[in-house]
């Protein structure tokens, strides 16, 4: 697992001044929002939706990236394994300064080796996590593992879900239909 944490890290200069970080207290350390990301637009709407929930939970976020490792050499896994990380990480601090950085909400970046829904799982498993926030496109796939859809999958990690939407023309969509029923 490779971990990257930004904002609470006092020895990151991430914050314009020390007294930002006074508010932060110690209950804040006990709710995480787990947004799951894989760069595509519809991860990226799931990232714009964890930003506006953080501050109403008083939560800290992880942005956690999955990805699989498929390789029959050692040393080229090893290398693809860092060139994927890499490129992640990349990616992530494009976002990173336009949706993240200049907010007050403490956050972390994790990277890790498998299935989405597998990780998420373990993830939930060994944190307090009041909310998931993933995108619409990425549930298509979640019964890679354990072959379970991802409503039965929801069922297994009981905890709040938010999924966002492909685009935000679908969300205006979804929205309109609301306004009419």
């Amino acid at each position: 697992m490779t971990k990257i944490s930004f904002g609470v890290d006092k020895s990151l200069d991430i914050w314009p001044s020390p007294s930002v970080r006074l508010c932060f207290n110690s209950d804040m350390a006990k709710k995480t929002i787990l947004c799951a990301i894989d760069f595509s637009e519809s991860s990226l709407q799931a990232l714009k939706w964890t930003m506006i929930m953080a501050p109403l939970y008083k939560a800290k976020v992880t942005f956690l990236f999955c990805y699989r490792l498929i390789g029959d050499d050692a040393g080229e896994s090893l290398a693809m394994k860092r060139d994927i990380e890499t490129k992640a990480l990349n990616q992530f601090h494009e976002i990173e300064k336009k949706y993240v950085k200049e907010t007050s909400v403490p956050y972390q970046f994790v990277v890790e080796v498998g299935f989405f829904s597998s990780r998420i799982e373990q993830f939930i498993r060994k944190n307090p996590v009041t909310l998931l926030v993933i995108g619409n496109s990425m549930i298509e796939n979640f019964n890679e593992y354990r072959n379970l859809s991802f409503d039965q999958f929801i069922t297994t990690v009981n905890v709040a879900v938010i999924i966002a939407p492909k685009t935000i023309d679908d969300f205006i969509e979804v929205e309109s239909q609301l306004q009419k029923t």
